[in-house]
């Protein structure tokens, strides 16, 4: 499964509601802060134009590094940023570039679709905030990653505050400590007629028609090896490559591609199960029948796309209104997952 690492961020500020007008953007630090009346808000640009266009995100960790913290330690929020065009070195708390103010002071951001993360900080660690539905939605929607971070509840008493640091992009005595945003992701696109395309590459020649049948559920499994994919590109038939059925196959989608009448070394494929496995082949001039079966790839094909089925379903679950007891059951449910 590829990983992309960015760090540190493209740019970051924090903007100061006490200092309205003042610009942090050169700063070593981020802050954030809850206290009533002196609020502070943390803002970072993250570019992801390497990971490819309609990939699948698996997991995204926005990583902060805390080196101090006064206070109580208070859950920390991470959102999307809805202002894509804000200024490192112009940003304030009322403006996001010179002459262009916030459509609410502070900045702007969407607490849902895409749904936020959030984590607790503590004093020399680092703060770890799923943000995978912020970055999903970026790649979705050709963007780059920006977030806001702040305090879940705001505006607390001097008894309750949390006054956390960071360490920003520009901080040079470690930087490592610098802030950084780890994706993990599947490189098949989610386009249906792309993903069938990309799936042909796993199985060998003769059972290229379950590759038309499964393509337009999605999953994530490694490519298999050049030569194998190699094989499959030029495997030759009175029809065409598999390739170039399979290509067929996917521009036909009018229709399920296991309805597509498909070849196998030019004899017809006499039908197809409803999930696009051949129940059975014709017995070619001189050979001997072929018996289906569910082969080991085959296998993890499927076990991946339940995985994948559920986390989706998990994040939209999670998306919405949920009890806290719900909540946490279907986050321990998504960890879960993740670590098969």
């Amino acid at each position: 499964m590829p990983t992309l690492t960015v760090q540190p961020a493209s740019k970051d500020n924090f903007v100061d509601e006490s200092e309205p007008t003042t610009n942090y953007g050169t700063n070593e630090t981020l802050w954030a802060w809850d206290l009533l009346n002196f609020l502070q808000h943390t803002l970072l640009h993250f570019g992801i134009s390497s990971v490819p266009s309609g990939a699948s995100i698996i997991s995204a960790t926005l990583s902060l590094y805390c080196f101090i913290i006064v206070g109580d330690a208070n859950s920390i929020g991470v959102y999307k940023l809805t202002q894509p065009t804000w200024h490192e070195t112009q940003s304030t708390w009322n403006i996001y570039k010179t002459g262009n103010s916030w459509d609410t002071a502070g900045g702007d951001f969407v607490t849902s679709n895409p749904s936020s993360g959030s984590a607790t900080p503590s004093a020399d660690a680092w703060m770890e905030v799923d943000v995978q539905a912020i970055v999903q939605d970026a790649v979705d929607n050709s963007l780059d990653v920006h977030l806001l971070a702040k305090f879940i509840t705001e505006g607390q008493t001097g008894a309750t505050d949390s006054h956390p640091r960071f360490r920003s992009s520009n901080y040079t005595a470690d930087t490592t400590q610098r802030p950084k945003l780890v994706i993990a992701y599947s490189q098949f696109p989610s386009d249906p007629v792309a993903r069938v395309s990309s799936i042909r590459h796993i199985f060998r020649p003769g059972l290229f028609v379950m590759q038309a049948g499964l393509g337009d559920l999605g999953f994530d499994i490694d490519i298999a090896e050049t030569t194998v994919r190699s094989e499959l590109d030029t495997a030759k038939a009175p029809e065409g490559t598999v390739k170039e059925q399979v290509d067929r196959a996917a521009k036909e989608l009018g229709v399920a591609p296991a309805e597509v009448p498909l070849t196998r070394e030019g004899v017809p494929i006499a039908s197809v199960s409803p999930i696009g496995i051949p129940a059975q082949y014709p017995v070619p001039p001189g050979g001997v029948p072929i018996t289906p079966g569910i082969s080991p790839e085959l296998q993890k094909i499927i076990d991946a796309q339940k995985r994948l089925a559920r986390l989706s379903e998990i994040r939209k679950a999670l998306a919405g209104d949920l009890s806290p007891a719900e909540r946490a059951r279907l986050e321990k449910e998504k960890t879960e997952w993740f670590k098969r």
